[in-house]
């Protein structure tokens, strides 16, 4: 399926799939990542920069 896949806006990351369906009527559910940009953040250095 299309989740996980990126919402794009003007060339620019948007927003996340969720859930999906190819059902025209259905609902799509998507994360914006913008509004969580500080976590992700916090969350990658946490898993890349941690020391050893």
């Amino acid at each position: 399926g299309d989740s996980g896949g990126p919402v794009v806006c003007d060339g620019q990351l948007a927003g996340i799939i969720i859930r999906g369906t190819s059902r025209p009527v259905a609902p799509v559910l998507l994360i914006n990542v913008y509004q969580l940009l500080d976590f992700i953040n916090r969350a990658l250095d946490t898993v890349f920069c941690s020391s050893e």
